[in-house]
């Protein structure tokens, strides 16, 4: 009672002091917030932060919070005592207490990208004014703007069981065959209509062909493709060598490989062509970096997921069409980025690029929806396997 009469009283001394404050007040006001500023400045040393150090330049209306975390706040988070409860709980108990069993239950059913089509974006790539951020490295990614942060915080969990050996192998780890996995006709149906769709926008008759390019890919290359279509592998050695762990894709390598797929893709593109790439997650601000890259120089861009049946692997491509070019101030920027990384890379350097976009640009419109999805899309996947192990095993040691 005691906590809620203080509540109460000062709820109702903000309310009195805001109602119908006056100017004298309202000086007072800002004078003691001065006060307050100066007084913290001194005691705490604190100094101004050169600009190029800001993570966020500028606030701007729609940027600083994701819309759609609003709408997940009252599903996920329950009251106080039974988050409070909850964080007692280890990972076995609250798969046993069945407080996971939605993810077990939530198969793939269809592709989680088809109704999410990202329209390329329109403005000036100002990169004169963007810069490089620099940090050290991550030694896990824990969360994320870009991601519904419920569910990232359960992959974690699920990931941590994983990679500490108390999910006694990784074999327990099986394909879902009661998910439907994308076919390649499927994805390469999704390209063609979309890029049906650019043309019609742009009132513009169908070309006779139009180039795909398929990164690490090569089943896409054998399924019968569209009349209009061109596929062509671009086979990059690595980028699918890469799996699931806790840095996702936060590790640096595999930054470099990607930042390079996209260059090397972008270099063989002529205006209205496609591209496929299959992407691991798009958790950090680097990937996120890259998927606005591709936004601004393609007309529309998708996902498809799930794309394979094996867990802890890749499971999700972007499908990016009607090409229309990248400035050449842009492809200089990423061409540096790639030399520093690279440096970064070989040298086994304890630094990595954290940021090559303003986060205040990724925050933005419509792309920070879409990577929301696409990520989301990414972690319930591979949640649905490790908690359906994991599950399996328990039933199998009850049974022993």
């Amino acid at each position: 009672m005691f906590f809620h009469k203080c509540q109460v009283e000062t709820i109702s001394e903000n309310i009195h002091l805001f109602e119908c404050m006056e100017e004298a007040e309202q000086m007072k006001l800002n004078k003691l917030r001065d006060c307050a500023v100066e007084f913290f400045m001194q005691r705490l040393h604190m100094k101004p932060i050169a600009r190029n150090n800001w993570l966020v330049k500028k606030s701007q209306n729609g940027c600083s919070m994701n819309a759609k975390w609003f709408g997940q706040r009252n599903k996920y988070f329950g009251t106080y005592n039974e988050r409070k409860m909850l964080e007692t709980l280890t990972w076995n108990d609250k798969v046993a207490k069945g407080y996971f069993n939605h993810w077990a239950e939530e198969h793939s059913l269809n592709n989680a990208g088809k109704m999410c089509i990202l329209e390329g974006s329109s403005s000036n790539l100002e990169c004169s004014l963007w810069y490089i951020l620099e940090g050290k490295r991550l030694p896990v990614v824990k969360c994320s703007p870009f991601c519904d942060g419920q569910v990232l915080e359960n992959l974690n969990e699920a990931m941590n069981e994983l990679m500490g050996g108390k999910l006694k192998s990784r074999r327990m780890l099986q394909p879902c065959h009661s998910c439907e996995v994308l076919p390649g006709e499927l994805i390469l149906a999704e390209v063609s209509d979309l890029a049906r769709c650019h043309q019609e926008a742009l009132n513009e008759r169908c070309r006779d062909r139009f180039k795909c390019l398929v990164v690490d890919l090569p089943s896409l290359c054998d399924t019968e493709s569209q009349p209009s279509m061109e596929i062509k592998l671009l086979d990059s050695a690595t980028l699918l060598t890469f799996s699931f762990s806790l840095l996702y894709d936060g590790e640096p390598k595999y930054q470099q490989q990607l930042l390079e797929c996209v260059l090397h893709s972008l270099n063989q593109l002529t205006m209205g062509d496609a591209l496929i790439l299959p992407i691991l997650s798009c958790f950090t601000r680097f990937t996120a970096g890259l998927v606005f890259i591709l936004h601004c120089c393609f007309r529309y861009i998708t996902f498809a997921c799930p794309i394979s049946y094996e867990p802890l692997r890749t499971s999700a491509a972007l499908l990016c069409v009607g090409y229309r070019g990248l400035p050449s101030p842009a492809v200089e920027y990423l061409q540096h980025l790639n030399k520093l990384i690279s440096s970064l890379v070989d040298t086994e350097s304890p630094q990595q690029v954290l940021q090559f976009v303003p986060m205040e640009v990724l925050l933005q419109g419509k792309l920070l929806e879409f990577l929301w999805d696409l990520n989301t899309a990414i972690a319930k996947r591979q949640l649905h396997l490790i908690v359906q192990a994991k599950q399996q095993q328990m039933t199998s040691d009850i049974s022993l």
